[in-house]
């Protein structure tokens, strides 16, 4: 069994041009050659064309090709922030919902709502969950709001009541969005504040690792969903996991891949490889190994 807690629809709606800008231009600088013509063209090219899979065709084939059995599709409230973003959010909602209907098996939907929608906002996100079937709330505070703002404690006391989970994300976004509220230090108050309610931090075992894993041995409702992780060199990525088993986090760690995003380090397969080089290498046993895969999230979505 196999759950991947952090993936996306790949759409303009989800991933759009105002974010994509800058993340494919720090993707080029970061090539060999510095971002030479050729491979500005190429990433372009790879990235609009990875973009388009509004009916999940493509992650669900990879999905079955990486034995993924279900995967948390993460809606992202960009009205708020790009003015010129020309989804309204309650469509982007909808889109989703159909989504799950369609695949109820393979699909959990996180709700992305800008609490600062006010009660708009929150009348939305409590209907994704009561009425759609929607399992969490998803937040990314790159957009100008910390996951600990009072606006937040009413949609916490609907993921409360409902017993389902919050994924903030966590750490640098694209350039054209600010850090400061996405450092891991900015859940500490609604996770004290909320102690009933499931805090995850997206990509927060390996980005800002050593906080996150602070954060997460110290509040027993602080998980770190490990997105990201398929950028790591080999040695980096077992001396991470390694440090997050030192402080007993075993339990907390999920499995996550940030579909469509890392799109450089392969297909789906790709990540289970590097996973699977985690119990030939000895840093997990299979109880860990599986504890990580699906049973720490299984048991947060029960």
């Amino acid at each position: 069994m196999i759950y991947d807690c952090h993936t996306h629809i790949a759409s303009s709606m989800i991933l759009p041009p105002q974010w994509s800008e800058g993340w494919m231009q720090n993707t080029i600088e970061a090539l060999p050659g510095k971002g030479t013509e050729p491979e500005k063209k190429l990433v372009r090219k790879l990235f609009e064309y990875l973009n388009h899979d509004e009916s999940c065709e493509r992650l669900l084939r990879q999905m079955e090709e990486a034995n993924i059995d279900k995967s948390a599709l993460l809606v992202i409230d960009w009205g708020l922030t790009y003015k010129d973003f020309e989804y309204p959010i309650e469509e982007v909602m909808a889109f989703h919902r159909k989504v799950l209907e369609t695949h109820p098996d393979k699909f959990w939907v996180f709700a992305g709502i800008d609490p600062r929608r006010g009660q708009q906002g929150l009348d939305l996100f409590e209907k994704s969950v009561k009425d759609w079937g929607f399992h969490g709330l998803k937040l990314y505070p790159p957009c100008g709001f910390s996951p600990s703002d009072e606006q937040l404690f009413p949609f916490y006391e609907i993921c409360e009541q409902y017993g389902i989970p919050v994924l903030t994300h966590v750490g640098p976004s694209s350039p054209s969005l600010r850090t400061s509220f996405a450092m891991p230090i900015e859940i500490d108050t609604a996770a004290w504040k909320f102690p009933k309610v499931n805090f995850i931090l997206g990509h927060g075992a390996f980005t800002h690792a050593y906080d996150c894993g602070l954060l997460a041995a110290h509040r027993n409702n602080i998980y770190l969903d490990m997105s990201g992780f398929q950028t790591q060199t080999d040695q980096k990525f077992e001396e991470t996991m390694i440090q997050h088993l030192k402080l007993r986090l075993h339990k907390k760690i999920l499995f996550g891949t940030d579909w469509p995003v890392h799109f450089f380090s392969g297909h789906q397969r790709n990540a289970l490889k590097k996973m699977e080089m985690l119990l030939t290498h000895g840093v997990l046993d299979q109880t860990n190994y599986d504890l990580i895969m699906y049973k720490n999230f299984e048991r947060l979505m029960s």
